[in-house]
């Protein structure tokens, strides 16, 4: 890439949106960039900021939706440090790891308690920006403080209370990249119950291309039991269907395009508000 931009990384030009997520749809990204370390990603930061290109990271898109025109922009992946574990007083953890591994790693070491997130998608950062969590635990329940990268290349440590952990969100902003984090976990890690946990998810998750679950559950309620009773699996618009296994999940059938899943994500709000008066919330993140 010309004008100057020199970091510890990989660069690419208008890679397909189909590539770096797990619904393989939308159109092409300007730039992707996978970064190594910090002072690479300050440089890009600055780079983009003179040249006023909008920018965001994504782990492995497992919850993104990107639309057909494509991202004008520059999609920033944290490779390399961002990547390690550091076993100190506490284990401090790159962001960029993907959870599966990061339990992995956790469990060689002898430290356990994040067994049932085990069969989560995606990376450490994407799962705490987003709160993720299974079987009555949220990742949220392991992190004690994170590290931010801002803007302007400013780097600050956040405790929990700043992060604002809620159910399946925190309130961290989308140009506040997560870099590093502080756990908090427990002696006595089990592979054998993660794995355990694993084989649990994938009994319920459909197979083919999807997002994960498109809806966050109503309190109180599930959303799929929602979708399910308005009659609505296997309800098909263009390549994009309601899963008949989950109703909570919409599945590529491998000629969907973002604009037919997000057609099909508007009914199904609409008919789940027409019977029962609640307005699903979006779990997954449609990039605009």
């Amino acid at each position: 890439m010309r004008n100057g931009l020199r970091i510890n990384g990989r660069k690419k030009k208008r890679v397909p949106a189909t590539n770096l997520t797990s619904v393989r749809v939308g159109g092409p990204v300007r730039y992707l960039i996978d970064v190594y370390d910090l002072r690479s990603l300050r440089n890009l930061l600055a780079w983009a900021k003179k040249r006023g290109i909008a920018y965001r990271v994504i782990g492995s898109g497992t919850n993104l939706i990107f639309p057909d025109r494509g991202y004008d922009g520059l999609i920033i992946r944290l490779g390399g440090s961002f990547k390690r574990l550091w076993f100190k007083d506490q284990v401090i953890a790159g962001c960029g790891i993907v959870l599966k591994d990061l339990i992995e790693r956790l469990i060689k070491r002898g430290y356990g308690g994040m067994e049932p997130l085990y069969g989560i998608p995606g990376t450490l950062g994407g799962g705490i920006k987003g709160n993720c969590g299974a079987f009555g635990v949220s990742i949220s329940d392991f992190i004690d403080r994170i590290f931010i990268l801002a803007p302007d290349g400013e780097e600050m440590m956040f405790d929990r209370k700043r992060i604002g952990f809620g159910y399946r969100r925190s309130r961290l902003l989308p140009s506040q990249i997560i870099t590093f984090a502080l756990l908090r976990l427990k002696k006595g890690g089990s592979i054998t119950k993660a794995r355990g946990y694993l084989k649990r998810r994938l009994e319920k998750i459909p197979e083919g291309w999807s997002a994960g679950c498109i809806f966050k559950n109503p309190e109180g309620k599930i959303a799929g039991r929602l979708i399910e009773r308005c009659g609505l699996k296997d309800f098909q618009i263009g390549g994009a269907r309601v899963s008949g296994r989950h109703a909570n999940f919409i599945i590529n059938d491998g000629t969907a395009t973002s604009s037919d899943i997000i057609r099909l994500i508007r009914y199904v709000r609409q008919m789940v508000r027409r019977r029962f008066g609640i307005t699903l919330e979006l779990e997954v993140e449609v990039v605009r």
